[in-house]
């Protein structure tokens, strides 16, 4: 039974304002729900008491985050099925769960289509935050092995591993990690220095890193995305302080314009002159960079505890990374074309960075803080809140995502029903007409009605299955419907078992 994929449920949509069609606003606003909407944009602080509905259409409302949890199931539908494909339009997905829960289920839908997966994870301190921390060493590494073996499947071939750990768990970490992806496949140990804003400790020298360990699926595959990079430090570069005078755009150097007399600049001139023709005026010799970022990486700092603008609301510890620890890992491995994936999410600054730039994203977490602090989070990112990374890779906002729960371990023990004989052996004889049936290639269809109150059939198939949603929308009479990327329409009321066996002997556990 902990091995069952989950089913799903309470799945909600979230789409800025110039994602939807404009046809569709009257039926938003006129809904009873968009009031309880415009209250929550003004908690996340996207509009003030000064709103005015009429005004909704101006370029500054873009990109306000509608979430279809609160409204009427004809405005949610009306929304959902205006979309021709649903699922390219999702910039990623959130859902609440066990981390080896999502693994096992999602695993058919995202099996080798992910290019990173970064996770930083209870570093088994021996202490409590929002999410468990508190772990025996074996049941520790019990933990971490079993969903690295089942993330490694999620990986494409070109795909890259990043785990955070600090020093109460790294050399563990990285056995771990050799044992699943194997030793030649290690990239890089990277030292994470950060500057902290508390006390100095008085009986031994200050802990100021954590370690962050790169492997690859697969180190045979030459496409990794991976780029040479530079620091923001090119003014410390000697460099950049003999020519700074004559330095124009981005630290560059131009022809006629260049150091006529230092001979420190011969190489950067011949290494130019060897390159063109003719030299004409405007060319660019050289351009002064930072230093080339290596394996120690001292140049991004923790979140400054006052920094209101980054930091996340929360009463409760919750640990938080820079957006520029994820912007430099994500550029490294991935691009405009990856799915990035975090499945101990924290306060979601992976997903959000991942937004920013451009790419395709799932998040899992289970704590509250998944409703409390991440979705938040994503919705502000989506509305264009200014923080992290924003202005330097200049995100205005837009976007859209699906979120939704998995049932738990226990939920799936709670429906299951075993009816036994009179040697008290669980009695299958009643599944012979069903098992006749299947073997046969009959039709039979199970009625699902039951399951639309708790579970959501229809998200269910696409994890199980591993379809692509096209299209959601309500049939004649009302009921949720879908059409998957296969060309299957399926009805929540009424699925064929024939015809999807996985999700036949899904549906069997659940009865």
């Amino acid at each position: 039974m902990w091995c069952k994929p989950k089913f799903a449920k309470k799945v909600k949509y979230v789409f800025s304002l110039d994602r939807i069609d404009s046809a569709l606003l009257d039926s938003i606003i006129n809904d009873e729900g968009f009031k309880a909407q415009i209250k929550e944009w003004q908690e996340l602080r996207l509009i003030d008491e000064s709103f005015d509905i009429k005004n909704i259409n101006d370029e500054k409302y873009n990109f306000l985050p509608l979430d279809t949890k609160h409204f009427s199931k004809k405005t949610k539908y009306k929304i959902l099925s205006s979309f021709k494909d649903i699922e390219s339009t999702l910039n990623g997905e959130l859902i609440k769960s066990d981390n080896f829960q999502h693994l096992n289920t999602l695993l058919p839908k995202y099996q080798n289509k992910v290019d990173l997966i970064y996770v930083d994870p209870p570093f088994n301190t021996g202490s409590d935050f929002e999410y468990k921390d508190k772990f025996q060493d074996s049941t520790w590494l019990t933990l971490m092995e079993n969903r690295l073996e089942l993330a490694k499947e999620f990986l494409s071939d070109r795909g890259s591993f990043y785990l955070h750990l600090d020093h109460n768990a790294n050399y563990r970490g990285r056995e771990l990690l050799n044992e699943v992806f194997g030793e030649e496949n290690f990239r890089n140990e990277i030292v994470r220095h950060f500057r902290t804003y508390q006390g100095q400790v008085q009986d031994y020298f200050p802990r100021k890193h954590n370690l962050i360990y790169w492997y690859t699926k697969n180190n045979q595959t030459k496409d990794n995305f991976f780029e040479i990079s530079y620091s923001n430090n090119f003014v410390d570069k000697v460099d950049y302080k003999r020519w700074q005078e004559i330095l124009v755009h981005e630290n560059e150097i131009r022809y006629p314009n260049y150091p006529k007399t230092d001979s420190r600049f011969e190489g950067y001139l011949n290494r130019y002159l060897k390159s063109v023709e003719k030299p004409l005026d405007g060319d660019l010799i050289c351009k002064i960079n930072g230093y080339v970022v290596d394996d120690v990486w001292i140049d991004i700092q923790a979140i400054d505890p006052k920094a209101k603008a980054e930091r996340m609301e929360s009463n409760t510890n919750l640990t938080q990374k820079p957006e520029a620890l994820l912007q430099r890992i994500i550029k490294a491995s991935s691009n405009e074309d990856s799915i990035v994936f975090d499945y101990h999410l924290g306060s979601g600054t992976t997903l959000a960075t991942a937004h920013k730039l451009g790419r395709k994203w799932l998040g899992v977490e289970m704590g509250e803080h998944f409703y409390k602090v991440i979705i938040p989070r994503m919705k502000k990112v989506i509305g264009g809140f200014v923080s992290g990374i924003s202005k330097e890779v200049e995100f205005k906002g837009g976007g859209a995502f699906r979120y939704y729960e998995l049932e738990s371990y226990e939920e799936s023990l709670e429906q299951c029903e075993y009816v036994l004989d009179k040697d008290s052996i669980i009695d299958y004889r009643k599944s012979r007409k069903l098992i006749k049936a299947l073997n046969k290639d009959e039709a039979i269809n199970l009625d699902m009605s039951g399951y639309r109150e708790n579970f959501d059939i229809l998200h269910t198939m696409a994890n199980v299955l591993g379809l692509r949603i096209q299209r959601l929308f309500l049939d004649s009479k009302g009921i949720e419907c879908v059409e998957f990327d296969n060309g299957d329409r399926v009805s929540s009321d009424s699925v064929d078992l024939c015809k999807y066996p996985k999700l036949t002997n899904l549906i069997w556990w659940e009865r």
